[in-house]
């Protein structure tokens, strides 16, 4: 098929293809419309130390103290993954099992930069109490009942709280592009089946005149 016949093909189909495009839009909108209200939640904690250890040995200076900052933070990374711990956080919280996703990483030596999605406000900062509390008692397990007073902490801030919602744009994009999908599917369909169903008139009528 040439341009020219697709372009016109398009043109005598157009009811149809706007109809398809109008009927995902409309089903993106309503996916936008129902999603429930959610929020999502970023954490930034620091690792921090409990106590100051006075000593001039090499192996407690500041960048043996980093290297070690940078394997406990890979530590509690971990421990956001494993579903014992997730299940200590919800139950802190008061909230059912498998109510929470952890998002964590290491931004640097220090840094942890934890993400989650909650229902409302209140129960952001209470996650973020809890897993706090939580994530320093595994701390103190560690050291056991010899605790120094150079042994880790982990500190942080209140949660940053956004719109845990989809975007309006992101849904309008997509459902923009499968509209667009679709409808030229819908098109190109109903040719191949009117085409198939002329093929099949005429070898009928041939097979009448013979």
């Amino acid at each position: 098929m040439e341009l020219r016949e697709l372009l016109r093909l398009f043109w005598k189909s157009r009811a149809a293809f706007l109809l398809v495009f109008a009927s995902v839009l409309l089903v993106a909108a309503l996916i936008y419309a129902v999603q429930p209200i959610s929020y999502r939640a970023e954490v930034t904690m620091n690792v921090a130390r409990a106590g100051v250890r006075e000593t001039s040995d090499y192996t407690f200076d500041d960048f043996y103290r980093l290297q070690a900052d940078e394997r406990f933070a890979d530590t509690v990374v971990r421990w956001l993954e494993s579903p014992r711990v997730v299940s200590d956080i919800e139950r802190a919280a008061g909230l059912s099992s498998g109510s929470l996703s952890f998002d964590a990483g290491r931004l640097s030596s220090q840094v942890i930069r934890v993400r989650f999605v909650v229902r409302d406000r209140v129960l952001a900062e209470r996650v973020s109490r809890e897993m706090f509390s939580v994530l320093n008692r595994e701390t103190n397990s560690l050291n056991g009942k010899n605790r120094s007073d150079g042994w880790f902490a982990l500190v942080g801030e209140e949660p940053s709280l956004s719109d845990g919602r989809i975007s309006l744009g992101t849904v309008l994009l997509g459902g923009t592009a499968t509209g667009l999908f679709l409808g030229i599917l819908w098109v190109l369909c109903g040719w191949y089946v009117r085409g198939e169903s002329e093929i099949e008139s005429a070898r009928r009528g041939r097979s009448t005149r013979a």
